[in-house]
Order: C-alpha cells, then structure tokens, then sequence
C-alpha cells in the first residue's frame, strides 16, 4: 500500500529536479503529487494496527 505514496512524492521531486523555463507554470504533478502523498501516508499511518494484527485488548 506504501507504494503509491512513494511513487507520487518521487514524481514530485523529480518534477522539482528538472529544469523548467522561469515563466513556466508549477506542474500539476509536483503540486497533487504533494497532496496525494500526505493524504496517503496520514491514513496508512492511522490505519496500520488494523493491517498489523496488533491489538490493544489483553490476552
């Protein structure tokens, strides 16, 4: 499930990394690939002891 997110925030470094012209715009991907990969990596984060298997209830 990680892998979505690492892909969207690699896209957006190497968007970051490219050269681009100094009137060109901000590319879409570098801007939502931001945002999708917050947005993905806070609810894995959140949701990990449900993959887990880990509980909070004694034995």
């Amino acid at each position: 499930m990680w892998v979505l997110p690492l892909w969207s925030i690699t896209t957006s470094v190497n968007m970051f990394l490219v050269d681009r012209p100094d009137a060109a715009p901000i590319p879409p991907p570098m801007v939502s690939g931001l945002v999708f990969f917050a947005y993905a990596a806070f609810w894995l984060a959140v949701s990990y002891k449900g993959f887990t298997g880990i509980s909070d209830r004694p034995l």
